[in-house]
């Protein structure tokens, strides 16, 4: 997990400190994970209520990391605050990812009694996942089909599962129902049609193909929490209930619906010919802040 701080400090050659997470709880109140280290990282370092364990040359330390990087791929890096700002929710913060960062989690800390019991029960992580394979989907030729039984399906998963040896699983998974539809076989995709990595054509595909996905897979959401009444808590105080806040994403000019005729050519030759509109997007914006989003 990489602070802005961190960037900084390194960018002025110096080096960064390894603070005792055990005393930043005590001093805040809570632990280090929900500590805004951009923020607190210079008052941290003035206090001296907490331990400075070790430090490094910030410099050395990244050089290092991308090094490992680029002989192993590991580890995987998540931008703390980036992932705050583009974080929809703001009931909790994702203070943390699985290996692959591909789970970015509203998490509320758990307040736990000398004893292990629960003071205050959190919420942490429910890891709801599924992959479609891009050119499978493709061959299917009805992706909003696919999607939503994709969705439908992973909220099955949800619904069913109740972790009830991990409390702060359990409560988050009751309440946020969190899915997540990843994609593979981009790759496999490119070589088929003979479009090369990188390129402006791969580039056009692949924003169409993440707007129809994300398009598909935000209005099923809504359809379920039309159907059910009901939809994740906290819904009301995200950004999701701003019909802006999705709108402005896909507004007219946006290179999230631009789409070039090279590329409609494309999932013409696949049996899709129907790509969402600006104005598809500004009225499902409409119906999901009026009917909401389950996951």
């Amino acid at each position: 997990i990489v602070t802005d701080v961190a960037f900084d400090i390194a960018k002025r050659n110096e080096d960064i400190y390894q603070f005792s997470p055990h005393d930043i709880e005590k001093v805040y109140g809570k632990p280090m994970a929900y500590v805004d280290l951009d923020e607190e990282y210079y008052n941290i370092l003035q206090d001296e209520r907490i331990r400075k364990v070790n430090k490094v040359n910030a410099r050395k330390l990244f050089t290092k990391i991308a090094s490992t990087q680029f002989e192993s791929g590991y580890p995987y890096l998540m931008f703390s605050k980036t992932v705050d700002e583009g974080n929809p929710l703001t009931d909790g913060r994702a203070v943390m990812s699985n290996l692959c960062s591909e789970i970015l989690q509203s998490q509320q800390p758990s307040q736990v009694n000398e004893e292990g019991t629960y003071e205050y029960v959190g919420r942490d992580v429910s890891c709801n996942l599924a992959s479609l394979n891009i050119a499978k989907t493709m061959q299917g030729a009805d992706i909003e089909k696919t999607v939503s039984t994709a969705i439908r399906g992973l909220t099955a998963v949800s619904d069913l599962s109740d972790i009830s040896a991990v409390p702060t699983v359990q409560r988050a998974n009751r309440e946020l129902h969190s899915v997540g539809l990843g994609q593979f076989s981009l790759h496999e995709f490119f070589l088929r049609e003979g479009i090369k990595y990188g390129s402006q054509e791969s580039l056009d595909f692949t924003n169409t193909y993440f707007m129809l996905i994300s398009y598909y897979a935000y209005k099923t959401s809504m359809e379920i929490a039309k159907e059910r009444g009901e939809s994740f808590v906290g819904f009301e105080n995200s950004k999701y209930a701003d019909y802006n806040y999705l709108a402005e994403k896909y507004s007219d000019g946006s290179r999230n619906v631009e789409v070039p005729e090279h590329t409609r050519e494309l999932f013409r030759r696949y049996g899709i010919d129907y790509i969402p509109t600006s104005d598809d997007w500004l009225k499902l914006s409409k119906d999901i802040a009026e009917y909401g989003l389950y996951n």
